[in-house]
């Protein structure tokens, strides 16, 4: 399976991870410039990142979804459609205990061939105990790559990780990866 950040993959973003690039205040440029079509669960964008405009009052843009069929590059709005990915939600939230946006996050996932982008540390073990195959990305990851992308400048990292910080109340875990490139920018 193609890795997040490779061009020819897919990934999709959790609430956690979306609130978190969206504090950053770069949003938009990261989900065009990251190489991958992004992907959101209807319910995450409507009922689990509301707060997103707060943010939007906070001095950052309004999130903005792109519309069905749009090109790649663009957030993609997606929904649980089949009766097999409904059964694996039912079972994320039952047996596995994950929230309702993860559930449906990582349920399109296996069926869909996506990556998954997610700060949340039980959605990240029960993906990586349980489905292998899917990658696993988070903030650090998906700020990391697009800096290297862009050629991002360290002030304009270390901004975005500030806002981050601050307005996402978000900083990794020792154990995360790429926890001691977060360091060393700050």
């Amino acid at each position: 399976m193609s890795k997040a950040g490779d061009s020819s993959s897919a990934t999709i973003i959790d609430a956690c991870c979306l609130l978190n690039l969206h504090a950053g205040g770069r949003l938009e440029d990261m989900l065009r410039d990251a190489g991958p079509s992004f992907h959101v669960v209807d319910y995450v964008l409507n009922e689990e990142a509301r707060s997103l405009w707060t943010l939007a009052e906070a001095g950052n843009a309004p999130l903005k979804a792109a519309p069905a069929g749009a090109p790649p590059n663009h957030l993609q709005v997606v929904r649980v459609d089949t009766d097999e990915e409904a059964a694996d939600l039912l079972s994320l939230v039952a047996v596995d205990r994950l929230g309702e946006g993860e559930a449906r996050s990582v349920a399109l996932a296996i069926h869909r061939g996506y990556a998954v982008a997610t700060d949340d540390r039980r959605a990240r073990a029960v993906i990586a105990n349980r489905y292998p195959s899917i990658s696993i990305v988070g903030t650090p990851e998906l700020v990391y790559s697009w800096a290297k992308r862009t050629r991002a400048t360290n002030a304009e990292v270390k901004e975005i990780l500030r806002k981050i910080e601050t307005v996402g109340r978000y900083v990794p875990g020792p154990r995360q990866p790429l926890f001691k490139w977060w360091q060393g920018m700050r």
